[in-house]
């Protein structure tokens, strides 16, 4: 007995020579390996006493399936002998009638892509074997495809951040495949970096002492304030601080000005100004 594609089996046998001709014909019992039941097929195979070896296709059968067969003969008067011994035999790969269940993608990582499924019930392979059809569309490429063994159940694969997926699957076997599954689409995610606020601490420079200085303006003569420490010009800003000892003017002013410059102001001629240069900062 040998399978004659997906579903059916050639069945060949032999008979002995009827030297008293009371053989008419042959009838073909079937029944799967789990099952305990005969069901005759085929119909009668008629006997021809010229003919030793017969054949006969049995159709209709179940993909990937074992099945027991046996022959039994029957004479002129509708007799049924004794039956054959009985063989085996398996229908060929059928093609797959479902894709792979509860497809997920996941992301592991905001670089990784992972898609796992379950298989689908063994009683749709339509053979002792399969394999899975992964397809997949990454950003904006073009549809690629990779092949997974039957019994595995995930696959990773290495991505771009902010990057969409696109995948679908089907099983398949030496016989065809199933249909696509539904489509699943993912979009990796993006790495948030912190912002980290760095305060660059300058080193504390030696403080100036500030050094008090008395003048007496005269008339047309403002004074003039000439930076205490000449070393201190080019990193230091100097305040001149005016403090009128006059009783009827103690406003205080505020002069800025780079180190190493000197500051004219408008004082009241014939008064007595005291001022204070100090160091202020970088």
């Amino acid at each position: 007995m040998t399978a004659y594609g997906s579903h059916a089996l050639d069945v060949e046998w032999e008979v002995i020579v009827d030297a008293r001709h009371r053989f008419d014909g042959y009838i073909i019992e079937i029944r799967t390996l789990d099952s305990s039941t005969w069901t005759e097929v085929g119909g009668i195979t008629p006997h021809f006493s010229h003919k030793s070896v017969y054949s006969k296709r049995i159709d209709q059968l179940e993909a990937n399936t074992v099945y027991v067969v046996r022959v039994k003969v029957y004479d002129k008067k509708l007799r049924v002998g004794a039956q054959s011994p009985e063989i085996q035999g398996r229908t060929g790969c059928g093609p797959p009638t479902l894709p792979p269940q509860n497809i997920r993608l996941t992301c592991p990582s905001t670089t990784e892509v992972r898609v796992s499924w379950e298989p689908p019930h063994q009683s749709s392979w339509k053979c002792s074997n399969v394999k899975y059809r992964l397809d997949y569309v990454e950003g904006e490429g073009t549809w690629k495809t990779i092949e997974k063994e039957g019994h595995t159940a995930q696959h990773i694969f290495e991505s771009k951040e902010d990057t969409q997926w696109i995948v679908r699957m089907k099983t398949i076997n030496e016989a065809g495949s199933s249909s696509w599954s539904q489509e699943e689409t993912i979009t990796t995610l993006v790495t948030i970096k912190s912002t980290t606020t760095t305060t660059t601490t300058l080193p504390t420079p030696t403080p100036y002492h500030p050094i008090i200085y008395t003048t007496t303006t005269t008339e047309g003569t403002p004074p003039k304030i000439w930076p205490p420490n000449d070393h201190l010009k080019e990193r230091v800003v100097y305040k001149g601080k005016f403090n009128s000892e006059t009783k009827h003017d103690q406003m205080f002013q505020n002069l800025d000005g780079p180190g190493g410059g000197c500051f004219f102001c408008s004082f009241h001629c014939f008064v007595a100004y005291r001022y204070a240069v100090g160091f202020l900062g970088y």
